[in-house]
């Protein structure tokens, strides 16, 4: 259950995650359709880091490398790594949206057939 209020009523919880000690809530945001973004609160004042690009980014980066083949595995490795936590935790959050179908693979909004985004 989700410690910290969060008021959107577009924004999907997708769970709690602890790291050090800290506990983070995160989210899967539709935005309208516009601009799919992943969400991590925590500490008292409802802090919180959002960004589902930075994520595709450094995963799109890693492929880049040759370090991974896809952007689920960069996902994958991204999570392995002595990083920062909000990179761990929009990671986390980007990997939880793709397991629960909220985006794809590639981490671009699912739409469901028939379904037109406003």
């Amino acid at each position: 259950m989700d410690k910290i209020k969060h008021d959107c009523p577009c924004c999907k919880f997708l769970g709690s995650e602890f790291l050090k000690n800290e506990q983070f809530d995160l989210y899967f945001c539709e935005q309208n359709g516009k601009i799919p973004t992943v969400i991590a609160r925590w500490g008292e004042d409802g802090n919180y880091y959002s960004s589902l690009s930075i994520v595709k980014a450094i995963a799109k980066q890693l492929i880049s490398e040759g370090k991974s083949f896809s952007i689920k595995e960069s996902i994958d490795i991204m999570l392995s790594y002595e990083t920062t936590n909000d990179i761990l935790m929009l990671s986390k959050a980007a990997q939880i949206a793709m397991e629960k179908g909220f985006i794809d693979d590639e981490l671009n909004l699912k739409v469901k057939k028939g379904l037109k985004l406003k």
